[in-house]
Order: structure tokens, then sequence, then C-alpha cells
């Protein structure tokens, strides 16, 4: 995956992940609703820009960073809580240690897809709002995975958006 972009989106999702309510409601998306917390950003992102995207679009990018979510983050990801649930066979501190480690490489492989994913061509339609474009990228990604749109921690994650980029 290559990394040749501006940062931009990865800007974005540090700063608009700040939120407890936030963190939460992606924690809730990614372990009951197997939403990759990514593009659900990455809709967000696509949104501040006014930029609406396709159905074919969103269902692309899921499936360009499938491999990479599949083989690399979620294993990193299981690997780490594992070792937060319960003492292995060495000392505690050498377990922390190196779940602190798969901690940083797991934040490192979220961050190479975001700067992959900010390096993808879309088609947008229309430009809109920042508000209402990020809430029909954010309903059609709902679509994607399945979920209604009126979720939750869909309204929170609009809520924050809002609280940031204003509710024009």
């Amino acid at each position: 995956m290559e990394t040749e972009n501006s940062g931009a989106f990865w800007t974005f999702s540090v700063t608009f992940y700040k939120s407890a309510d936030v963190q939460a409601a992606c924690l809730d998306l990614q372990d009951n609703f197997g939403a990759d917390v990514n593009v659900a950003l990455f809709m967000l992102f696509q949104g501040s820009l006014g930029h609406v995207l396709a159905k074919v679009d969103v269902d692309r990018i899921d499936a360009e960073i499938a491999a990479w979510r599949d083989q690399v983050i979620r294993p990193l990801r299981h690997m780490r809580r594992l070792l937060k649930a319960g003492q292995v066979s060495v000392t505690p501190e050498a377990q922390e240690n190196f779940r602190n480690a798969l901690k940083a490489l797991e934040l490192a492989s979220e961050k190479t897809q975001q700067f992959h994913m900010e390096g993808l061509e879309t088609t947008s339609g229309p430009s809109k709002s920042a508000r209402l474009a990020a809430r029909a990228n954010l309903e059609t990604y709902a679509r994607t995975i399945n979920i209604d749109n009126d979720n939750p921690p869909l309204t929170v994650l609009l809520a924050r958006f809002d609280n940031l980029y204003g509710t024009t």
C-alpha cells in the first residue's frame, strides 16, 4: 500500500477521534457491526470536503482495503486484545511492553491504510454542504455494511461532525 499523499485524512481522523464518545461509537461499530472505522471516517472526511461518494465508490474503497484490513490490521488488533485480556507466560512487564509495541504497530497499519485510501480516486456527486455530504456518505456506508442509518454509533459520529464543522 503506497503512502504518497497529503495526510489530510489522517489529520482529520486524529482530530475527529479525540472525543471519548467517538471512540466508544467507533469501537461499537467495529466490534458489533463489522464496520471498518477507517472507512467510516473516510466517509466523513470526504463529506468535510463537500464530496458525496457514489455507492459504487464506497463499495470499491471497502473492497480495495479489505485484504490489508483482514490480513494485517485485524490480526494485530486480535493479538493486542489477547494480551490485554489476560496474563500469558511472560512477566507482566514484558507482556505490557510487547502489547504496547503491538498497539504502535496497529496504529501504524491504520495510518498506512488511511494514506492509501486518501490516494484512491473517487467520483463524487454534486457538491453539497459538508454536513449533508457527510451524512449521505455515512448512510451509503451503512447500507454497504447492512446497518440502519439511525444506528446510535452513527448518530454519535454525525453529532461530532456537526460539532466540528457546523450544521450548515
